[in-house]
């Protein structure tokens, strides 16, 4: 496979003075510019077209009847429609070579846009409907371009090179959150959704050119022709202590990140009627505000990319970014539970995604890179499809639990999730450790990655 195979020889060339510039931001080698510059645009385009949608969600679905409760509620329906879309995703994957499986993904999705546009000036009510497909769109796409990169990289050239793309993948949100704002007006929202899908047709053609690239000789060609697609998925992750880790920080992340954002949403609710909105002034205020609110976590996002990421790497290394995330929850929601004010939930919640869209991915990402490639396509899309909507799910039960039941007000939501960064940082210790035998056991083999393990001791 692509990752036990020697990095192409580095080799002094015109790339010498991008290598310099790189090099503020973290160590390129020159045979890996061509790839590394291309895949981070690959990554600010998708993360643009992913924000474009996320600014046309919002409004869609939090205007439907039922508000948050409603978009909380069909969070937790879209872990159910995800085992359909795993499973026919798998199906393809064991059939097709991984650029092929790319190709086709991306042209689905292209099509489902165009489909959505034309039912929407159609008269159809989309709100749910899309709200789910981007849901889908954004586990899969996204997932799947970071398998990709995965693939092609080493565990060291990975370690390197994610915190360059990681900025692509940043400054694509900031982009996509940027632009969506004054395009909301003049476009609508239905007209929107044609400039992710033509995005995505430049997307592809970007990965075509790295697989060519990256398939120069014979081995990696045979390598990448083979479908990556496993038998296993759900059984793969419970077979592996190490897997079953990272399937618990990515459930914690996403049960806390969607606690976090039903927060958001009924403090604003709360916000429309202290102002005495009607439907059509809060709908586009709230497009507004969405946008706003992406735009300034994928600012901070981009500053922590650019030059925290590849620092906290070099001298805390992944196992202590780690501890970041469940940190700055307990933190964040603390203030919050202490001021339940707009502000202070806008800022926390600004906080915690910034450090989710920048330092954070970076290092659920890099937890790949001593894993197999069946674990990359096959286990990694199970991860992050199940078990990150099966956060969304439970979510969606304490949603209902606290709301219907319990009558919780907005500060007991906060508390919770104080108690889940506790639970979550408690997590983050047993994987350092896990990850710091699977690393030494790398080294051992001769840095390699693509060795299946053994299933974890019962």
């Amino acid at each position: 496979m692509a990752n036990e195979l020697k990095p192409h020889d580095d080799s002094p060339g015109s790339s010498s003075l991008i290598v310099k510039l790189l090099s503020v931001f973290a160590v390129v080698h020159p045979s890996e510019v061509f790839s590394t510059l291309l895949l981070t645009l690959d990554g600010i385009l998708l993360l643009a077209s992913y924000y474009f949608l996320k600014v046309i969600r919002e409004p869609l679905i939090l205007a439907a009847p039922g508000g948050p409760q409603t978009k909380s509620y069909a969070t937790a329906f879209l872990a159910v429609l995800l085992i359909f879309v795993f499973y026919g995703y798998r199906a393809l994957a064991q059939r097709v070579d991984r650029l092929r499986l790319i190709t086709y993904t991306k042209l689905f999705c292209i099509g489902c846009l165009v489909l959505f546009c034309v039912l929407g000036h159609m008269g159809v009510k989309i709100g749910i409907p899309f709200f789910l497909w981007v849901g889908c769109y954004s586990l899969t796409i996204l997932a799947q371009f970071w398998a990709f990169a995965n693939d092609i990289y080493t565990p060291e050239q990975g370690k390197r090179v994610f915190a360059i793309i990681g900025v692509g993948a940043s400054i694509g949100a900031l982009l996509g959150s940027l632009l969506a704002k004054p395009a909301v007006e003049p476009l609508g929202y239905y007209n929107m959704m044609l400039v992710p899908a033509g995005v995505l047709l430049v997307c592809l053609l970007i990965v075509r050119l790295v697989n060519a690239h990256e398939t120069k000789s014979e081995e990696r060609k045979t390598e990448a022709a083979k479908p990556p697609g496993g038998k296993g998925g759900m059984s793969m992750i419970f077979q592996h202590k190490y897997l079953m880790l990272i399937a618990a920080i990515i459930l914690m992340v996403n049960l806390i990140n969607t606690n976090g954002e039903f927060i958001l949403d009924t403090t604003l609710a709360a916000v429309k009627e202290q102002r005495g909105l009607d439907a059509a002034q809060y709908k586009v205020w709230l497009g507004k505000f969405k946008a706003d609110y992406f735009f300034w976590a994928n600012l901070l996002g981009v500053i922590l990319q650019l030059f925290v990421t590849s620092r906290v790497f070099k001298y805390l290394d992944v196992r202590g970014a780690l501890y970041i995330y469940p940190l700055i929850v307990i933190c964040s929601y603390t203030g919050m539970t202490l001021f339940p004010v707009l502000m202070m939930v806008e800022i926390g919640k600004i906080t915690e995604n910034a450090n989710d869209y920048s330092i954070y991915n970076a290092a659920k990402q890099a937890l790949w890179l001593p894993t197999s490639r069946e674990q990359k396509y096959v286990a990694k899309q199970a991860i992050d499809t199940f078990v990150v909507r099966a956060g969304d799910l439970i979510s969606g039960g304490v949603v209902y639990v606290g709301s219907e039941l319990l009558s919780f007000n907005t500060t007991k939501f906060t508390m919770l999730n104080v108690a889940l960064g506790v639970v979550f940082l408690l997590v983050v210790v047993r994987m350092g450790r896990e990850h710091k035998k699977r690393t030494a056991e790398a080294a051992a083999e001769g840095g390699t990655a693509g060795k299946e393990e053994k299933p974890a001791a019962a």
